[in-house]
């Protein structure tokens, strides 16, 4: 990234427009696409997961993470708050 810089290239920033009313839906409809097919891949697991006695977002979080389980991101550990979303596309909620 550095010598990109270096060669004047704009890294990050305003690329020259906002995105219109119709490019916010199309991205908006892809996240919440991308998120539930997640969620659905982890179904089986979370179900399991409660049948061993995970109990709450912070009991299914801590118990996702020890497995060693990816977040959606694919960064850092699962929280309560990264297990609520995923509950509620689980629930048809989102």
């Amino acid at each position: 990234m550095a010598t990109a810089k270096a060669r004047g290239k704009n890294l990050g920033g305003f690329r020259g427009r906002r995105g219109t009313a119709k490019d916010l839906a199309k991205a908006r409809a892809a996240r919440t696409l991308a998120a539930g097919l997640h969620a659905q891949s982890l179904a089986p697991v979370i179900a399991r997961l409660k049948d061993d006695g995970a109990t709450g977002l912070r009991g299914l979080a801590r118990a996702l993470s020890e497995e060693g389980v990816p977040t959606a991101s694919g960064r850092g550990e699962w929280t309560p708050a990264g297990v609520a979303p995923l509950q509620a596309h689980l629930r048809g909620h989102t």
